[in-house]
């Protein structure tokens, strides 16, 4: 499964935040990377069903993971 477009926000959140500018850089290219790619698979899924169906399993996905992550500990060493 792709990542979903809630890691491109987490990537995104690092990138503006990380005082060192290289180290920023490189998530503002994750981000970018990651972006691409779950909308890539999105596309590449609506080209052999529906893209009702598509759309409906990608909001369940959705939910699904954000279920998981109001499950997690906040940690200091990781953005979820």
């Amino acid at each position: 499964m792709p990542l979903s477009r809630h890691v491109v926000e987490r990537f995104k959140i690092l990138w503006k935040n990380i005082p060192d500018k290289e180290l920023a850089e490189f998530y503002y290219e994750l981000m970018v990377s990651e972006a691409g790619h779950y909308k890539t698979f999105l596309q590449l899924a609506k080209y052999y069903v529906a893209e009702e169906v598509v759309n409906d399993r990608w909001r369940e996905l959705l939910e699904q993971e954000a279920e998981l992550v109001k499950g997690l500990t906040v940690r200091g060493d990781r953005m979820h």
